[in-house]
């Protein structure tokens, strides 16, 4: 899910009788009214993001391996091949790049919003596998998310400027303690550099210090949190958008 001109944009996924297809619903966010759904085309869509200066939408296309490029009103405008398998994508706040997270390789593309050229290919480290979301902090640093299934390593990473070395991690193996993540999906950061965690499998937000110490849970609005949006703006509060299964949530912090 997204926000743009005070519309949050949630990407849904439906299915009929075995055939599936994908829907935009869009929010006025001042009435909290649904304005409209858009029908989108893709074999397998998984995430959103929109760029403020372009005022377009970009959705991964996880089965195309390729990238929409959306108008406002959901028309498509562009469609870009990326040759990777994505699962996450976000906007740069800096250059308003777009970064992709490849789920079928342990990379990070950096693609231009205009015209989907592919800037740079950011390998990440090997212990890095199934990276779910990838976000660019102003010090240029990058945050990942990334889970392997029911085993392996559940966590967030910060990582330098070239996504070589790790400089701080939060989670380890597979749990439900303070200290352990279950499917970090999708990340979030205030403008004090604070970070919320879609910890989806335990049914939780957690909220991390700027060098990813455990600060406190947020719980009870739902399960199975895997979208996360948090503006900044909306009545000088922050208000958390959460995509559950079926449902959206919002926590006014």
């Amino acid at each position: 899910m997204t926000v743009l001109n005070n519309k949050l944009i949630v990407l849904r996924e439906r299915e009929l009788d075995r055939d599936k297809w994908f829907m935009l619903d869009v929010y006025s966010i001042d009435c909290w009214q649904l304005e409209k759904m858009v029908t989108v085309t893709g074999e397998d869509l998984r995430d959103i993001a929109s760029c403020v200066n372009n005022k377009c939408l970009y959705v991964c296309d996880f089965g195309a391996k390729s990238v929409l490029k959306l108008s406002l009103d959901g028309a498509e405008v562009s469609r870009w091949n990326v040759g990777e398998a994505c699962v996450g994508i976000s906007v740069t706040s800096d250059k308003n790049n777009l970064l992709l997270t490849s789920g079928e390789s342990s990379k990070v593309l950096e693609l231009s919003c205009d015209d989907g050229r592919c800037l740079r290919r950011i390998r990440l480290p090997e212990e890095i596998q199934s990276p779910r979301h990838a976000v660019q902090l102003c010090t240029g640093e990058f945050l990942v998310s990334h889970s392997e299934h029911s085993v392996g390593l559940h966590r967030v990473c910060q990582l330098s400027s070239d996504g070589r070395t790790i400089t701080h991690s939060f989670g380890n193996e597979v749990g439900s303690e303070t200290d352990k993540l279950y499917l970090p999906c999708q990340l979030a950061v205030d403008k004090d550099g604070f970070v919320f965690v879609a910890d989806c499998w335990n049914n939780r937000l957690v909220l991390l210090s700027p060098s990813l110490k455990f600060v406190r849970e947020i719980k009870d609005f739902g399960d199975c949190p895997r979208r996360l949006y948090l503006d900044h703006f909306h009545r000088m509060k922050l208000r958390l958008y959460i995509g559950l299964e079926d449902t959206l949530s919002i926590v006014e912090l």
